[in-house]
């Protein structure tokens, strides 16, 4: 194969058998954009060749394939542009260019040092524009409908748009026009093969899958290629199949206790025949006669994990759930939290950024907003911003706020959903600015400081003051040489006229009590 020109020869294992001819999956790191690629089969596999050109190294697109991604071939063999399918996408964009359509940035990280990875629907897109940031330039690529599932009976986990689960006893396809010629429908499984299900279908009508009998094993992760007559494929689309599953966590946004954070949580995996099942995954797990439970500690929101039946390695499904717990942190914190927090005034310095995030974990989208309170009343109010997954707050819009007052203020986020209100949450506090105590003067050493204790059946004057009598006149013990006052240190009580005595010497009849 030649990538970028340069050449290389890529050994792999072929397994051949009655039905197919099974090459072993080999991956090769791009360590810079992708230009062109050519392929080349030996004779003894049918010999193809493929070649492909990219003319625009500004983005790249993929369909989501699992865990991973397929790169889609955005231009055809004479350099046309292709039109992109209604569907999640994957778009590997230039640090240069914007895209005109809100993506989700799943996590902030680079690929070839200026290119960021963006998910973003298509669905109900005719076009995706995307924008040169420095010219104002517009690129412009047509949307057309492209082959869906119906998945009124299907169940769905963080992979829906990926790969649908299905658990009835068929699944139907749509096509996006018809092939009077008719297409070749395959369906694939990694460890058995491929198997022919339908010849010719034209698209008039949907195609009907019954399952488990057009499958080439009884459960597990499939691949349906859609193809040609002369078998090239033009589309592949990726589902589960677990008949009977059912999963039970809660997908209401979960609010924490900001005193604690939030707790444990259960994912239930319910199986009409759980016996004949195992499941795989890195967390707790315990069995009941339904299945299997999850158990998800406060620190943990997204569990992979794997269920096949026992002993038969093709019928593995992978999942993943991330439950919709309410978490957030500042600019400054790297781990999200359910706990209040304290925002240090010093903290705030005009000219740097100073963000909060909130995250929800949820596919729903909420208004959130952040209010600023001081004593339970609302100061100020703004709009969080949602970016990708993530809900922003720039809090040095609060700026000139926070530093006119000086007692204790709390943030605050209301969360609404269809215009109701699902939650009220105190996220953060800053404190009060207390003000600098009284400068103590010196004790006149003419004054008959004296401090009275008991001794005998009355009372005697004292050696000098204890260290609680001090603290309870607000002053501290390191001071008390300074300001002539006598100490003594071994003595223990506290005689509440000896307090009154310091706190009259000092002025100090505001201070009020103090204690160790």
């Amino acid at each position: 194969m030649k990538i970028n020109s340069e050449e290389k020869r890529i050994s792999a294992k072929v397994i051949k058998n009655e039905k197919i001819i099974e090459i072993e999956e080999k991956r090769i790191e791009l360590k810079e954009p992708l230009h062109d690629f050519e392929v080349y089969f030996p004779k003894e596999i049918r010999g193809k060749i493929y070649k492909y050109k990219h003319k625009d190294d500004a983005f790249y697109i993929f369909i989501p394939s699992g865990n991973f991604g397929k790169m889609y071939y955005l231009y055809d063999e004479t350099g046309a542009v292709n039109p992109l399918p209604k569907r999640n996408v994957w778009i590997l964009l230039r640090e240069e260019f914007e895209l005109l359509i809100e993506p989700d940035i799943i996590e902030e990280m680079w690929i070839w040092e200026n290119y960021q990875p963006l998910n973003i629907d298509l669905k109900k897109s005719n076009e995706l524009i995307i924008r040169d940031r420095g010219t104002g330039t517009e690129r412009r690529i047509s949307c057309e409908p492209t082959f869906t599932f119906d998945t009124s009976n299907a169940i769905f986990d963080d992979f829906r748009e990926i790969s649908p689960i299905f658990i009835g006893d068929n699944i139907k396809i749509s096509a996006p026009n018809k092939n009077s010629s008719g297409w070749k429908i395959w369906v694939q499984n990694k460890r058995t093969g491929f198997k022919l299900v339908r010849d010719g279908w034209t698209g008039d009508e949907s195609l009907v899958l019954n399952l488990p009998d057009d499958l080439p094993c009884e459960c597990g992760e499939f691949q349906l290629d859609i193809c040609e007559q002369k078998g090239e494929p033009i589309t592949t689309l990726f589902f589960r199949y677990i008949p009977s599953l059912q999963l039970q966590y809660t997908k209401e946004l979960i609010l924490p206790n900001t005193e604690e954070g939030h707790e444990i949580e259960n994912i239930e995996i319910i199986l009409e025949n759980p016996k004949d099942f195992e499941i795989s995954t890195n967390h707790e797990v315990t069995d009941d006669q339904k299945g299997f439970r999850i158990i998800m500690p406060p620190e943990n929101d997204t569990v992979r994990f794997s269920i096949s039946q026992k002993n038969k390695l093709e019928t593995i499904a992978n999942l993943q759930i991330t439950l919709p717990r309410l978490k957030w942190r500042t600019s400054k914190q790297k781990s999200w939290g359910g706990k209040i927090f304290q925002i240090k005034r010093e903290e705030l310095i005009s000219g740097e950024d100073f963000y909060i995030f909130v995250r929800t974990n949820s596919s729903s989208k909420y208004g959130i907003s952040i209010l600023l309170e001081s004593n339970d009343n609302k100061i100020q109010e703004a709009r969080l911003e949602r970016k990708g997954i993530d809900y922003t707050f720039l809090l040095n819009q609060f700026y000139d706020t926070i530093k006119k007052n000086k007692g204790k203020l709390k943030l605050k986020i209301i969360i609404e959903k269809d215009r109701h209100v699902v939650g009220e949450v105190p996220i953060a506090y800053i404190p009060e600015i207390k003000s600098p105590p009284k400068k103590l003067e010196p004790v006149n050493k003419k004054v008959n400081l004296i401090p009275q204790v008991r001794g005998g059946k009355g009372f005697r004057r004292g050696k000098g003051f204890s260290k609680g009598e001090l603290l309870k006149a607000g002053i501290e013990i390191t001071y008390a040489r300074r300001l002539n006052i006598p100490y003594d240190r071994r003595r223990k009580t506290i005689h509440k006229h000896n307090v009154e005595i310091l706190k009259v010497l000092i002025g100090g009849e505001n201070n009020g009590d103090r204690s160790d």
